[in-house]
């Protein structure tokens, strides 16, 4: 049975939450950019500064679209000192 699979079956609310944020957190670590992106919306989405630190590693990925939702998701949680790379502001 796979992660996804898991999530919708899962009949206890906690267990439910956690087999949902294991999907995501894979999905901010897979290869393709798309589900990357998707990942880090769905996690600026949850609104929860808590959150944030899932969003900072994509600050630094080679695909643009990810490094900006990440960018703009922790610019709404109120955290602009994550959103400087290295090489200056995002």
């Amino acid at each position: 049975m796979t992660l996804a699979e898991s999530a919708l079956i899962e009949v206890h609310i906690n267990a439910e939450g956690a087999l949902a944020w294991a999907l995501v957190a894979r999905g901010l670590v897979s290869k393709d950019p798309a589900v990357r992106f998707r990942a880090a919306r769905i996690v600026a989405g949850a609104g929860d500064p808590q959150v944030a630190e899932l969003l900072v590693p994509l600050l630094a990925d080679d695909f643009a679209g990810v490094r900006a939702e990440a960018a703009l998701a922790l610019a709404r949680f109120s955290a602009p000192e994550q959103c400087r790379s290295s090489s200056g502001w995002l």
